[in-house]
């Protein structure tokens, strides 16, 4: 639910007021243009638009009460002033951003894969990250094929088989899928870790009845042994008691 323009906004409302009314309402933080993260700040902005509900008539005038010092020289001095916030985003980026960071975000896609251990959900949040860096940059840098392909190529191996079976048409439905898998094979997992545990518990048993066999048939080899070695001392009395009445 969109959080309602202030009330105190009318068609009559100067701009000024108009824009100290939406600083009420929004957690929106300044940009100087000097250390701040643009992409982080245009999202962050993003956010702001949609949750107040701004309008595209106020957009660009509510944003520049957020602008501080070489940014706002930067607005000031452009000849041709944004009628919206998308060409307002797409020159703030062309001039805040890091001429190399396109570059160095695509790197880190096409080589982006699930680690060891980690989640399906995990792996997506940081490759959804990183997409949505680079389209912030520059929209419609990637085809709906091409994210999808690398999203699938780099699932791991057990999930990565199963899933490229399927003639997927949206991430949306490989992540979904690539879950579903994840789950299926921590169970299956799971199952065999619970077999092993029971097979484990039943040789241990066993072997505890087959070296509790093998100690009783020692006792008692050596009981009759200890038999066997008094007999004859019995006998070899008898035979001197024979021989001397």
């Amino acid at each position: 639910m969109q959080t309602p323009i202030p009330l105190n906004i009318t068609s009559n409302t100067s701009p000024i007021n108009r824009i100290m009314a939406y600083q009420d309402i929004t957690k929106l933080e300044k940009f100087s243009g000097e250390e701040d993260n643009a992409y982080s700040w245009i999202v962050d902005a993003e956010k702001a638009i949609t949750a107040n509900g701004w309008n595209n008539d106020h957009t660009i005038q509510a944003l520049l009460f957020f602008l501080t010092g070489t940014a706002d020289l930067w607005y000031q001095s452009l000849a041709k002033k944004p009628t919206s916030f998308t060409k307002f985003k797409l020159i703030f980026l062309q001039y805040f951003c890091d001429p190399n960071m396109l570059i160095q975000l695509q790197n880190q896609f096409s080589i982006i894969k699930q680690k060891d251990y980690e989640a399906v959900t995990t792996y997506f949040g940081r490759f959804n990250q990183i997409l949505c860096q680079i389209l912030a940059i520059k929209r419609d840098y990637y085809t709906v094929a091409q994210v999808l392909n690398q999203f699938i190529k780099g699932l791991q191996s057990g999930i990565l088989r199963s899933v490229r079976l399927r003639h997927l048409t949206s991430l949306q439905d490989a992540v979904t899928l690539a879950c579903n898998f994840e789950s299926a094979e921590q169970e299956a997992n799971y199952t065999q870790a619970v077999n092993l545990a029971i097979n484990g518990t039943s040789d241990i048993d066993a072997k505890i009845t087959q070296l509790s066999e093998k100690l009783t048939q020692k006792i008692e080899r050596f009981l009759a042994g200890t038999t066997e070695t008094y007999q004859p001392s019995q006998r070899k009395k008898n035979n001197n008691n024979s021989k001397y009445p």
